[in-house]
């Protein structure tokens, strides 16, 4: 039974909604594409949280970029905010899946499926790397490999294309893990 909803959220399905992401949608898919910042301002409790969790939905099902819904909403608390908030640092495209850099842990993203609608997010925090290794691309050999191995976890391992800056990734691992 839907009910009103006066907290959070709307979660459609189980509250009455009207999705501002079909309304907005032409407006926010040309920013997007055309790879431009935007800012959603307005009132409080007037849907915004809801427009950009389906938006970051929306988007991820497409499969064109991936998006990731994160609320700073507790970070006014914190006295050093480099420390509460991760700062991507590079993401990468690999064969077919992708990988994040943060300043605090590696975010893999794993396509699922044959559709690739089904997506699987890790994430691999720096202080449990114990090891890593990097092979770069030859000249029939068009791929970069770099393989993790984590406390508690085992070896993890991804595939770049051969024009990756494999270079930067290590620097990245390098500069965070062996703080």
């Amino acid at each position: 039974m839907k009910y009103f909803n006066v907290a959070g959220p709307c979660i459609e399905g189980k509250h009455y909604m009207l999705d501002a992401t079909e309304r907005l949608h032409n407006e926010l898919s040309e920013l997007i594409s055309s790879e431009q910042y935007f800012v959603i301002h307005a009132a409080r409790q007037t849907g915004k949280t809801t427009l950009l969790i389906n938006l970051a939905n929306k988007i991820n099902k497409e499969g064109k970029y991936y998006a990731v819904y994160c609320s700073l909403e507790n970070a006014y608390v914190t006295p050093e905010p480099e420390k509460g908030i991760p700062t991507i640092v590079s993401s990468f495209q690999t064969v077919r899946d992708g990988v994040v850099f943060t300043n605090r842990r590696i975010i893999a993203i794993n396509i699922q499926g044959v559709t690739g609608t089904k997506k699987d997010f890790t994430s691999l925090p720096y202080n449990k790397i114990q090891a890593f290794s990097v092979e770069t691309a030859g000249i029939l050999d068009l791929e970069s490999e770099l393989e993790l191995w984590f406390s508690g976890m085992g070896k993890v391992r991804f595939e770049f294309a051969g024009n990756s800056e494999v270079a930067a990734i290590c620097r990245t691992i390098g500069q965070f893990a062996l703080r």
